[in-house]
């Protein structure tokens, strides 16, 4: 919620209590913020990694970059292929298996970042992961991104940067 003078105050709400038991609040460029949190709801470990993934999803577009819900793995090249898509779409999935049969290393298992740094864009491994915590502080420079979709059959198309960016955005 951003308040008329541009401060902008986030609440994060409890799963099973319903109560907030989270809350950030930072002034209109970021660059001071506030944590809170609830005492009898989570404590001061617990509150930080999401304030801080929070606060880093905010600064990070203001120096050129974005976070994707993404895995990204690096070749032995030194290159990053990412894996994107909706959610059980097989990113992870295919994260591992590029591991197991191509020597990758998951570079990040659910939310890289990407920036772009001296003309060429880079994956960047975050110290936030999903569903499998692989969070490595590594960075490649991005050979291709993967689009998965589920399917009754399989098969691969390069997409036009239009396509791409309209169908990760949907």
């Amino acid at each position: 919620l951003a308040a008329s003078d541009g401060t902008v105050t986030v609440n994060y709400l409890h799963r099973r209590h319903h109560r907030c038991y989270l809350w950030v609040q930072a002034n209109a460029d970021w660059r001071s913020f506030d944590v809170r949190w609830h005492p009898l709801l989570t404590t001061a470990s617990s509150a930080t990694v999401p304030a801080t993934e929070l606060v880093f999803r905010y600064l990070l577009p203001m120096y050129g970059g974005l976070q994707i819900h993404a895995s990204a793995v690096m070749l032995q090249d030194g290159s990053a292929v990412l894996f994107t898509g909706h959610s059980g779409a097989g990113k992870s999935t295919q994260a591992r298996l590029w591991e197991r049969t191509r020597s990758a290393t998951v570079i990040n298992s659910d939310r890289p970042a990407l920036r772009q740094v001296d003309g060429v864009w880079k994956a960047f491994g975050l110290p936030w992961s999903g569903s499998e915590p692989v969070c490595r502080n590594l960075s490649a420079p991005v050979k291709a991104i993967v689009l998965l979709e589920q399917s009754p059959s399989n098969g691969c198309s390069q997409m036009s940067k239009d396509e791409w960016i309209r169908d990760a955005s949907s």
